[in-house]
């Protein structure tokens, strides 16, 4: 069942774009063979076997995720020695359904939702933004319980001086309002697939407090796992030591030389606190570019049996 649980990741561009990452993780020492490591894929191929194989031969993401998930204890798999250097103020960019509107994980409660006006049908008023941004200030604006991370415990975040550049090359006015150009520009360069139907975008700051003390790693290709536009090799002096970086996807797609996007770092899963300040970017009115022939390209790799060859010894 090894072999079918190996092939699974061949036979989809996520998957190829998986083995791909965790080659160069592997050769970069971002990975490692570890007991660790080595039980993750072991329960993962459980996993496909007893539940996910049998119902889409395909799907290696989702034993591979829920093994990550059942490995009590560890938020990261980055093994490199080299620790991230402290870090400057982050910022994670957030669509307006998980601060706002998503009935299950959003961060703001249902009841500043209705006492403010923002429902999803105000999102294209001129005051919007500035009424959300207000309500860090006002009691009861905390959804109890609310947990600043995404499908898996961490949150991918970026400096938030990277964001701030962004913003003062889109400014219309002084006050440096947000626009589309601006929340499309941003999409770009994090390479995150946002809805595009007039999606606000939003800028979440981390506190200052937190950020001494917080786990934080380089992303893998664990970390990165079916995500289309996740790189875990760069060479750019632009980017902090211990840092990943995203993939500029404007630029990808128009095949240019240079198209590293912005830092990136992974944080473990926080609670939810006025600590935490929020801006608006804009709303998202475009798609990302299409890159789909681009990506078919970089993941045709005759590296694709090299990186087989990994999994299977680590599921030995």
């Amino acid at each position: 069942m090894s072999d079918d649980f190996i092939s699974a990741f061949k036979s989809n561009l996520e998957g190829k774009l998986f083995l791909k990452n965790l080659l160069h993780c592997w050769n970069d020492g971002l990975v490692q063979h570890s007991i660790e490591i080595s039980a993750l894929f072991k329960q993962a191929c459980v996993l496909y076997k007893d539940k996910y194989g049998i119902i889409r031969r395909d799907n290696w993401l989702d034993p591979l995720i829920d093994a990550c998930d059942k490995r009590g204890g560890v938020t990261f798999w980055c093994c490199a020695k080299t620790k991230p250097l402290p870090l400057p103020e982050v910022c994670r960019v957030i669509s307006g359904s998980d601060l706002i509107w998503e009935p299950t994980w959003s961060l703001l409660s249902p009841a500043a939702r209705s006492a403010h006006l923002l429902a999803r049908n105000y999102r294209r008023t001129p005051s919007f933004f500035q009424r959300v941004e207000k309500l860090r200030g006002m009691p009861d604006t905390i959804r109890p319980g609310a947990k600043v991370r995404g499908r898996r415990p961490f949150s991918w975040v970026t400096t938030a001086s990277s964001v701030e550049s962004a913003r003062r090359r889109h400014a219309a006015s002084p006050r440096h309002s947000p626009s589309s150009s601006l929340a499309a520009d941003i999409r770009d360069q994090l390479a995150v697939d946002f809805p595009h139907d007039g999606e606000p975008l939003f800028a979440l700051h981390f506190p200052r407090d937190v950020l001494g003390v917080v786990e934080h790693a380089r992303p893998t290709a664990i970390e990165g796992a079916g995500a289309q536009y996740f790189r875990s090799r760069h060479n750019d002096r632009r980017i902090p030591l211990g840092w990943g970086a995203t993939i500029n996807v404007r630029a990808f797609a128009a095949a240019l030389r240079d198209d590293v996007g912005l830092p990136e770092i992974v944080v473990q899963e926080l609670d939810f606190s006025r600590d935490f300040r929020w801006n608006g970017l804009g709303n998202l009115e475009d798609p990302l570019p299409d890159t789909r022939a681009r990506l078919t390209t970089e993941a045709e790799s005759e590296q694709l049996d090299e990186a087989c060859e990994i999994v299977r010894n680590l599921l030995t």
